[in-house]
């Protein structure tokens, strides 16, 4: 019951399509043995492939409910992350092709109770990732608010409102932000009335006949067939790893790759509102304030693959991993949807293309990235041996967060909570201190005395946000 397999006829009804291969081939037992690991005790992933409007393997593997028993089906629903992102840039297209909104104007005009600092950003800049707003995960992590918290879209707003600054001007970057995408979700509120999940229902999964997909607006709405998410544990087995979020825009959807399929199939020659133009404006990558082009257009990665033009993006939240991967000039596409917390989906996808696309490539696949070898250099730790740390041992506050950070020693070093998790902080160099696999930085500061003050955190998903060092009698 781990692996359920459907034909491509059944399938190619179900969706619509012409019928000209059959899951049953070589090729498709290529594709089962990326998936092999999955089984009646794990969680799994489900798969569609296409092209040319043909299904050429659908199939489930694992289980979307271990406590119930119950199998991956090609109809199974996900949630799907970060994919999601795609729908809520049609949606804010479709509102400017209906005169509702207008991607270049300031996000204040469209939501007036953001700060002052809203006035600099444009739709536009939220869609291509060079706003410069804080990524709320990030906020909520810092402020240690993220551990078992349901998260809403009021919190979120709060958070948002708290902030005295962006990132670095409108423009000047390209930087990934959840929050760029929750915020357009609000636009479509303001500016049409009805939320992201009534939008969408009007005019994207309802017209494309995306019948199992939804914006989950409320994490304990049923999802029928769901898929449940799971996290691995250390000693085996698996725990629960649901989504908690009230949230959408940054993610939200439930979908099933059959769902994806259509919209793959729609996004090569689309049939709703703005025809054929707002699929390119899709597909037109940003440019930064220097001329520089990025490589993301709106809601989807613009970029080349092994000589093809490729049109993808990816998604994870606790435990769903997703991928959704499009090759426009060879219609092809390939949807990726699982519930175990350690599935590399961007690493499935590929493989399944080198499957079916090799006579299509012109380059050689890159080299797989090595792990780093051993060296003889000092480890960041040995370094900190010769820090006075307990000079930082203090507890920290940040009004932006509204949270406090408790920096403290043990005998492996300086600790900083990233909730839910316990980091072993690394010496940089005099007053700095970071974690390169989350890519941040602490920099503290002093007063005249040489007493540290107070520090401020510079990473990925938020800069110069800052904390003070509290006194005995504060909190």
């Amino acid at each position: 019951m781990g692996r359920i397999v459907s034909s491509a006829l059944v399938w190619a009804i179900v969706l619509g399509l012409p019928v000209f291969a059959s899951a049953q081939t070589s090729t498709s037992q290529e594709v089962d043995e990326i998936f092999a690991t999955y089984g009646d005790a794990t969680p799994g992933c489900s798969v569609a492939i296409d092209r040319d409007d043909s299904a050429l393997h659908v199939a489930g593997y694992g289980m979307a409910d271990l406590e119930q028993n119950v199998p991956i089906r090609e109809d199974t629903a996900f949630y799907a992350a970060s994919v999601s992102k795609q729908f809520v840039a049609m949606s804010a297209l479709l509102l400017q092709q209906q005169g509702k909104i207008d991607l270049d104007l300031p996000v204040r005009t469209y939501l007036p109770s953001l700060p002052a600092y809203a006035d600099r950003v444009t739709t536009r800049h939220l869609l291509q990732h060079t706003s410069g707003v804080r990524d709320y995960f990030t906020l909520f992590a810092l402020g240690n608010r993220l551990d078992g918290l349901v998260v809403t879209e009021e919190k979120i707003m709060e958070m948002l409102a708290r902030q005295e600054a962006l990132n670095f001007e409108p423009g000047e970057k390209y930087a990934y932000s959840n929050s760029a995408y929750f915020l357009i979700s609000q636009i479509v509120k303001a500016a049409d009335g009805r939320n992201l999940n009534e939008f969408s229902q009007a005019y994207l999964f309802g017209p494309l006949g995306m019948g199992d997909s939804r914006f989950q607006h409320n994490h304990r709405y049923l999802v029928p067939r769901k898929a449940h998410g799971y996290a691995p544990l250390e000693d085996g087995g698996y725990m629960l790893a649901d989504s908690t979020l009230d949230v959408v825009g940054s993610g939200g959807m439930y979908t099933t790759v059959l769902d994806l399929t259509k919209w793959a199939r729609n996004f090569r020659n689309n049939q709703l509102e703005g025809g054929v133009d707002t699929i390119e404006a899709m597909q037109t990558v940003g440019e930064l304030n220097s001329g520089e082009k990025t490589d993301y257009g709106l809601g989807v990665g613009v970029t080349q693959y092994r000589g093809l033009a490729l049109r993808a993006h990816g998604g994870g939240l606790e435990g769903y991993r997703t991928y959704l991967m499009m090759f426009p000039e060879q219609a092809f596409s390939i949807a990726i949807l699982c519930n175990d917390q350690k599935a590399s989906t961007g690493e499935m996808a590929r493989a399944i293309a080198g499957i079916y696309l090799a006579d299509d490539f012109t380059e050689e696949a890159p080299p797989k990235e090595q792990t780093p070898e051993e060296t003889d250099e000092p480890s960041p730790h040995a370094a900190m041996a010769v820090v006075d740390l307990a000079q930082y041992e203090a507890s920290y506050y940040s009004h932006e967060v509204d949270g406090t950070q408790i920096l403290a020693m043990n005998e492996d070093g300086l600790i900083f909570e990233w909730s839910p998790e316990m980091l072993h902080l690394e010496y940089i160099a005099d007053d700095q201190f970071g974690f390169s696999d989350y890519g941040f930085e602490l920099v503290f500061a002093r007063d005249t005395s040489g007493k540290v003050t107070g520090f401020t955190y510079n990473g990925l998903g938020a800069a110069g946000v800052f904390f003070k060092r509290l006194g005995s009698d504060e909190k």
